[in-house]
């Protein structure tokens, strides 16, 4: 596993972006396509089109006490995930997400409950940060310009959703130039407002390729608190297509 470095805490930044210009200064590097960079981006983030993941998700609270909650996640494409829940309280429970909507079905219940990605997960995730649909298939990107940061260059992309998928209206990410992994993100609501903060802490490397291992989640009102999304297993895998469809999920 390769460590790029440790987050550390920030809250609301905004960016002092510098915005490109070639012409002036030659340090500047070429400024990439902004739809290319985010679905390199995507590539980090999942490694496959199609893929499952086992997921840790451990919240330290301000006062040290900790809560660890495990998933089994399958995403196929740019539209379709689903959450299996693995905490012993927890079995039987999954989470669809389809470009329509998400869902979430109970055992012993005769059908999937609607509900929205906004909605808390466990600690500072929420539905949509487990479901981790990629990037590509639901915001269109916008290349905002260069930014140092800490002395890792980077290039920031502003991201404005388009799909019903999308957990939040806008996302502001900051990619390393270097090897075009995500460094650091804010994800805001539709009025604007900074919702959460999200470190990417770890890659790991699989034949040459770096591949997220994990990252951290923070929220402005709790900046003491945080919560640390791992991927302890990834691998590609092809899925039935009828286990992504509410109706199957009792059968599961």
């Amino acid at each position: 596993m390769i460590k790029l470095r440790r987050a550390h805490k920030w809250f609301g930044m905004t960016g002092r972006i510098v915005l490109l210009n070639v012409l002036l200064t030659g340090a500047v590097a070429a400024a990439p396509n902004a739809q290319n960079l985010l679905e390199e981006v995507d590539k980090h983030r999942l490694g496959w089109d199609s893929v499952e993941v086992e997921v840790n998700i451990t919240t330290t609270k301000s006062w040290g006490k900790k809560t660890v909650k495990r998933y089994l996640v399958r995403v196929t494409g740019k539209e379709r995930s689903l959450v299996k829940f693995l905490n012993p309280e927890e079995r039987g429970q999954y989470l669809l997400m389809r470009n329509e909507g998400m869902w979430m079905y109970f055992p012993n219940t005769r059908r999937a409950i609607r509900i929205t990605p906004l909605q808390r997960l466990t600690g500072n995730t929420s539905n949509g940060d487990i479901a981790n649909l990629p990037f590509s298939g639901n915001y269109t990107p916008q290349l905002l310009g260069s930014e140092n940061v800490g002395g890792v260059a980077t290039w920031v992309l502003e991201l404005k959703a388009f799909s019903r998928a999308a957990t939040y209206p806008t996302i502001k990410i900051w990619v390393r130039q270097d090897n075009h992994t995500p460094y650091r993100a804010e994800y805001y609501l539709a009025s604007g407002k900074l919702m959460k903060n999200v470190d990417y802490v770890a890659y790991e490397d699989r034949a040459g390729y770096l591949v997220l291992k994990t990252m951290q989640f923070r929220v402005p009102h709790k900046p003491n608190e945080v919560s640390e999304m791992q991927f302890t297993r990834i691998e590609p895998k092809t899925f039935p297509a009828y286990w992504f469809q509410k109706n199957y999920l009792p059968r599961l």
